[in-house]
């Protein structure tokens, strides 16, 4: 059993399929270049100001070039990459899931795949953290998500601080969240096959938690932007 101090999950589709979403006729703007430069900001900034050193854990869902395989191989501790080979039928459903219109299905199943295996190999964390590829932390880390501050607590951010809309490009859970975290995702698919938006969802289960076991920040301290339109997004 490997158990880490900070566990960092960023989930990515570098080469995003050329489908709509629900809510919008383009999925991104971007190239699959600059969204692996993208990516690689992301990386770089965990590995930079997440302290003690973070295992990093990505799920992708797109086929690497040789030179997105070799940097990857290099930079972050555990890929899952859903379109390597052998495909199985769980992996053909979890590549139609993150590649339909509904954004919550695809994100969803994105993180119920980091957790499945970090169940089935026996691993644990301390802190739980995840980071949307393409986005990266910002100023704002140091004084929102940063593991030093509230250690036995979850930090999470409130889109506008709207109490029903959760930041899910960056928050940091406790191990005991992130498990019932993993529980609601898998209660919740009717949900985002309804189109339910993912931060809805996310603020519906941090509602079921003990007010006093997480903290709400001002700002959690990411920066990134939005791949439908290029809007800059600071949290």
């Amino acid at each position: 059993m490997a158990t880490y101090e900070n566990l960092v999950l960023i989930t990515s589709i570098i080469n995003t399929p050329d489908t709509p979403l629900s809510y919008w006729h383009i999925r991104s703007i971007y190239s699959p270049n600059q969204r692996f430069h993208q990516l690689k900001q992301t990386i770089e900034s965990a590995k930079q100001q997440i302290h003690p050193k973070p295992h990093l854990l990505l799920v992708e869902c797109s086929t690497f070039t040789e030179e997105q395989r070799q940097y990857l191989q290099d930079k972050v501790d555990t890929i899952i990459n859903l379109c390597d080979p052998p495909q199985t039928p769980r992996k053909e459903e979890a590549i139609r899931n993150i590649t339909s219109d509904s954004k919550a299905l695809g994100e969803g199943t994105m993180t119920m795949t980091a957790f499945n295996y970090l169940i089935q190999n026996n691993i644990t964390w301390n802190h739980f953290y995840k980071i949307s590829g393409r986005y990266w932390l910002n100023n704002h880390f140091e004084k929102g998500a940063a593991a030093h501050l509230f250690p036995h607590k979850s930090i999470i951010r409130y889109i506008q601080d709207d109490p029903t809309c959760g930041c899910t490009s960056l928050y940091r859970l406790t191990y005991i969240h992130s498990i019932l975290w993993n529980e609601h995702l898998k209660n919740s698919r009717e949900q985002m096959l309804q189109y339910k938006s993912y931060e809805n969802i996310f603020a519906d289960f941090m509602a079921t938690l003990p007010p006093d076991e997480y903290v709400v920040a001002n700002k959690i301290g990411i920066s990134g932007t939005w791949a439908p339109d290029g809007k800059m997004i600071n949290e």
